[in-house]
C-alpha cells in the first residue's frame, strides 16, 4: 500500500478578530424561571 499526502489548506484565525462571546445564564432568565418553577409544581403533583 503507497500512501501520499495530498495538499491541505488550513485557514488561521486571529484570536482578536474574533468577537467575545458573552455567557448567557439561564438561571437569571425569568421566562426560564417562570417555566422551571411550573414543571417543579407539576412534578411534585405526580410524586
Amino acid at each position: 500500500m503507497k500512501h501520499e499526502q495530498g495538499s491541505k489548506q488550513v485557514a488561521m484565525i486571529d484570536g482578536q478578530s474574533m468577537p467575545p462571546v458573552k455567557a448567557v445564564s439561564l438561571a437569571a432568565d425569568p421566562q426560564i424561571q417562570r417555566i422551571r418553577r411550573i414543571l417543579l409544581i407539576i412534578l411534585c403533583n405526580f410524586v
